[in-house]
């Protein structure tokens, strides 16, 4: 039995956005970086959050999890468009909701009868932000990605 899903839900989540044609040219890591890389449009597949463990059995055979995944996107546009920048951010976090949804359970990782639906969907954006940079306009947002499953 695994101890926790959260990694292998983290390792699909990268697989699935590395096979999106609409992030070609976009850097997807798991995890945040040291240095700042040089592609002007990044995701970050971050820390989970809000997990919670609950075992459901005798014997503490079953437990039930959830947890968030916090999934961070930037764009870095030259120039005064702050506008562009923030319309392209947007894109890049419809095409992640949109592939996770396809993919309900990540590839089986995500299953099993929990007091929630099993699966992953989206929880929202966490935090939105456009600010100036030395070359142009930055533009962040942290999506959240709910997650459950039983192990």
């Amino acid at each position: 039995m695994a101890y926790s899903t959260i990694p292998a839900a983290k390792a699909r989540i990268l697989v699935v956005l590395d096979a999106l044609p609409g992030l070609d040219g976009v850097l997807v890591q798991r995890g945040l970086p040291t240095d700042q890389p040089p592609e002007r449009e990044r995701v970050y597949i971050d820390n989970a959050v809000d997990i919670s463990r609950e075992w459901m059995m005798v014997g503490r055979r079953r437990l039930d999890e959830s947890f968030t995944v916090r999934i961070l996107v930037e764009t870095f546009l030259d120039g005064d468009d702050q506008t562009a920048g923030e319309d392209r951010m947007w894109t890049i976090v419809a095409e992640i909701e949109q592939a996770l949804i396809l993919d309900l359970t990540l590839n089986g990782i995500l299953t099993g009868n929990t007091e929630r639906p099993s699966g992953i969907k989206p929880g929202g954006i966490e935090d939105q932000n456009s600010f100036p940079a030395p070359d142009g306009w930055i533009s962040h947002a942290v999506l959240r990605m709910d997650c459950a499953a039983r192990i």
